[in-house]
């Protein structure tokens, strides 16, 4: 028996152990001499997963390389070679126990760079010093005032996006002399001569460095060393946008470079579509979905670290840090809906309705963050945050309503207008705070966290409404004033750790988790000059939860399986007042909550992975009370004491295939969720006033199911294809609108299916890259009753993207399709042609930019959307800053090195 066991053990480890190999020889395109010592650098992507692995080497003296692939992946590899165009190629390699012979690969000479290889060919790019990589900046093509930005982006796999960098798609941790960096933006501000070098590595997390177990958080760094002459120096950028539409946009980022106390300073005014996003704000929001809004920006950073010591040497050097970052918004915008609620045998109603908002923001906080390690096993992680916050809103709506069988505004049909102007205002304070204390041992982990939170908040809102009612003959003023407060505390404890039972094969995990919070509300309302005692309440809510939970993680080889297991239990209290109403709720609930998932590697080119989930909810305390809340009389919302939870399953699985001739990948994925006792809304409507009444209650159940289909593989050098597909199915039931709640309910089937197809042909060569991309989506909406329309949706895009690059200029042009077909409002049904154009030109060694955009040329753009229900459907369409032609100025402020005096 043993030795059986052990023959078996031997075959698994054999076939854990076999591999693909990549194999190929590089060679002058014209002579066809052999190049050898070119560099290579080759990242494996294991398929459906999110993580890539970095390898670098050289060919050979006669020009040959190995590349070892152990599981099925995709493979991306680039040559560089001084003087020679790159060459970029990606395969999908199954990972079995083949040879797979690229042959001789031809890298072109690049004329152009003949005299740079004269002059830096002796200079390596990169150095291996075992498993790091260092690289040479002074061995790159770098031109006077590039900034370290351009530097990286000559790195194979490196790319900037949005502020952020990415290594092969996976987002890189920055290290600057060793120092974590909290702002990617100092990558833009600093030039490329300060470098002395850089070194990419793998860095396990600090839990993984102490104990030696892989926990698979391991993070891909970038170490920037920088020249000694250039710290402790201040660099910067400004940036200057004028907008022909008479907006602008004006920001200055500086930053004091140290090794020991950094400080930043950012500030900035806009009156254009954009906001700042992120920490240093220079990523600002899509300009396709932005609003007009005014904007008074600025963040002042100050971090202090100390020096590493014998004891925390292998980790970040301990420190801390202080930032505030006010921030003044001002924001208008407009939005037209239409919506239409189906009522079984009456005319439907029609809601036409147009909205003004202004929106106004005021922020102040403070931040504090501090890390301390008491030795290689235990350390601290701290942080406290508090401030302000003053938030005004104003706006102004105007409603009208038809009955009508289908959409048409008829002065006939009217039923009711109205005309509403609110304004309210609600400031207060906040402090949160953040505390985890982590210890590790041989083979585990312990680590314990509080997270305190309160706030209180107070308010007021007032509201002028004028009503007529047509065909009651009659109107009515309503004026509301209501004064509010609120305070909220809340306390939350966790405690986590695992234990290694079989090393790399068996792990149990443990935690526990509980959660304590309390709101206190009141709501004073006026009406019409009377105190409304009706609609005014003072409600008190608090909620403990206790959720102990079990995990196990076991790897068997072919086979892996995650286990979760979740003890969810809560005790609820809901005192709530209003009117003549008293009532002190108590609610005490527990749910098991497991989730299961499985991995097997079914053979050499596929895997299949599956997951099932168990969830169970309950309702709100306070849709399950019995109040009444009319302070809108055309939308009056009840509570239903009788609301019970509601329980979800899903499941969902995967199926991936790989097939090594034409380079084909393909994955298939589908997913089924079934929700029993789901909320959904019942709605009664008076024909008379036209106003409304709704009230949550439970339906029988509701499904949905969906299937999806991913293709992707290479045509030739230049071209790539990649598609997406799926298809949807749900089903649910809505609560027919009724002319009294006190009617029986008359539940409607609804069906919602769909399918969307994104395809894409992608190329690249030199400096032209170009992609060609169509994306459909189409959405069926039926229901059971024939008085009730369907509704058929469809929504797609087809566009190009192409950009070329030269020496000091940047052109590029995005023509795009889009279309909507199946709405109610005929200025949604239409085609529209959008057309974008962006020119870049540099000067002075790239320390000066100009770039000229012009968005929306056509003037095309705008935000439309549907909401369907069993009752109703609405479409809105809201006003954007979409169309523009800007012209922005950016300059780089340097400090040049101290020169040695000799």
């Amino acid at each position: 028996m043993t030795r059986l066991l052990l023959l078996a053990f031997l075959c698994l480890q054999a076939m854990l152990m076999s591999a693909d190999t990549l194999k190929g020889r590089v060679v002058d395109a014209e002579t066809g001499d052999h190049l050898p010592n070119v560099e290579l650098q080759y990242f494996i992507i294991p398929i459906n997963d999110y993580y890539a692995f970095s390898y670098k080497t050289q060919t050979d003296s006669l020009g040959v390389f190995h590349i070892t692939v152990k599981s099925m992946s995709k493979v991306q590899y680039e040559l560089q070679y001084f003087g020679y165009e790159p060459f970029k190629q990606t395969l999908n390699v199954a990972g079995g126990k083949d040879t797979i012979d690229l042959g001789d690969i031809k890298l072109k000479m690049v004329p152009e760079l003949l005299k740079e290889v004269v002059v830096k060919g002796k200079a390596k790019r990169f150095v291996m010093k075992g498993d790091t990589v260092v690289f040479n900046p002074e061995a790159f093509n770098l031109d006077d005032g590039d900034r370290i930005a351009t530097l990286l982006k000559q790195l194979p796999g490196v790319s900037i996006k949005e502020g952020k960098i990415y290594f092969n798609e996976k987002e890189v941790h920055l290290k600057i002399n060793g120092r974590n960096v909290a702002d990617e933006e100092l990558t833009a501000l600093l030039p490329a001569e300060a470098v002395d070098k850089i070194k990419a590595y793998e860095k396990k997390s600090e839990l993984a460095e102490v104990t030696g177990m892989n926990d698979g958080q391991e993070q891909q760094v970038l170490d920037i060393t920088i020249k000694p002459g250039f710290m402790d120096k201040w660099y910067g950028r400004t940036r200057l946008s004028a907008y022909a539409s008479d907006n602008y946009l004006a920001s200055a980022n500086m930053h004091y470079l140290s090794d020991t106390d950094p400080i930043g300073i950012y500030a900035r005014a806009s009156d254009c579509g954009s906001k700042t996003q992120g920490v240093w704000g220079e990523y600002e929001s899509s300009w396709e979905n932005a609003v007009p809004q005014r904007q008074q920006y600025g963040k002042l950073s100050y971090k202090h670290g100390w020096k590493p010591d014998s004891v925390a040497s292998s980790y970040d050097q301990d420190s801390w840090s202080v930032n505030t970052s006010p921030n003044h918004l001002d924001t208008h915008q407009n939005f037209w809906q239409n919506s239409e609620t189906y009522i079984d045998g009456q005319p439907s109603s029609f809601k036409s309705g147009h909205l003004y908002q202004y929106a106004h923001s005021l922020i102040v906080p403070l931040e504090f963050e501090t890390e301390l390690h008491f030795s290689p096993k235990t350390w601290i992680y701290a942080s406290v945050d508090g401030g302000c916050s003053r938030v005004e809103d104003r706006s102004t709506a105007d409603n009208v309503t038809y009955q009508a069988y289908q959409y048409e505004e008829n002065p006939q049909n009217l039923v009711n207008r109205s005309r509403s102007e609110n304004l309210s205002k609600k400031e207060g304070v906040y402090a949160d705070a953040n505390m985890r204390l982590t210890h590790v041992f041989k083979n585990g982990d312990l680590s314990i966290g509080w997270m305190p939170r309160w706030n209180r908040y107070k308010g007021r809102a007032d509201s002028h409404t004028d009503y007529e009612y047509h065909d009651l003959g009659t109107q009515e003023t309503l004026v509301q004033t209501s004064n509010n407060s609120s305070h909220h505390f809340q306390s939350l404890i966790d405690a986590k750790g695992s234990y290694q039972v079989v090393k790399e094969k068996l792990k149990i995990g443990f935690g526990y988790w509980m959660d304590y919070w309390r709101t206190h509300d009141t709501d004073a309302i006026i009406r019409n000059g009377d105190y409304d005692i009706a609609n005014s309440f003072d409600r008190m809510k608090s909620y403990f939860v206790n959720e102990p939970r079990i995990e196990v993680e076991a790897d068997l080889g072919k086979v892996w399986m995650h286990t979760v297991v979740k003890f969810h239990n809560t005790d609820e209290r809901f005192d709530y007042q209003r009117g003549h109403l008293d009532t002190l709720v108590q609610r005490y609930s527990f749910f098991l909550r497991p989730f299961y998932e499985l991995t097997w590697r079914t053979s050499k080119a596929s895997e299949m992975k599956a997951s099932v989930n168990w969830d169970r909810r309950v309702a709100d305390l306070l849709d399950g009370t019995n109040y009444v809340d009319d302070t809108d009389p055309l939308n009056i919302r009840k509570g239903n004491p009788g609301l019970k939870p509601s329980s979800t399953l899903s499941t969902n699985m995967s199926y991936t295939m790989m097939f090594t001739k034409g380079q084909q990948m393909l994955s298939l994925k589908a997913g089924y969720r079934r929700t029993s006792d789901p909320a959904t809304t019942v709605m009664a409507y008076n024909s008379a006033t036209g106003g409304y009444i709704s009230m949550a209650t439970n339906a029988d159940y509701s499904e949905s199911m969906e299937a999806g289909l991913n293709y992707d593989r290479a045509l030739g050098k230049y071209f790539r294809l990649t598609t997406a597909m799926g298809v949807n199915s749900s089903t649910s039931f809505g609560a027919q609108t009724l002319s009294s709640l006190d009617e029986p309910w008359q539940f409607v089937k609804q069906t919602n299916t769909g399918f969307h197809d994104y395809l894409c042909v992608q190329f690249q060569d030199a400096g032209w890259e170009s992609r060609a991309y169509a994306d459909v989506t189409y959405s069926e909406v039926k229901r059971e009753q024939n008085t009730v329309p369907n509704q058929y949706l469809w929504d797609y895009r087809i566009g190009l993207h192409g950009q070329y690059k030269l020496t000091h200029w940047t052109f590029s042009l995005d023509p795009r399709l889009v279309g909507n077909t199946g709405y109610l409002s005929d200025i949604m049904n239409r085609n529209r042609f959008v057309l974008d154009a962006e020119v870049t030109w540099k000067t002075l060694a790239g320390k000066v930019q100009f770039t000229l955009s012009a968005r929306d040329i056509l003037n095309q753009m705008d935000q439309v959307y549907s909401y369907v229900t069993a009752a109703m459907r609405s479409e809105t369409r809201n006003e954007t800053f979409h169309r523009y032609l800007c012209l922005t100025f950016t300059y780089q402020i340097d400090a040049k090195a101290k020169k040695d005096k000799h």
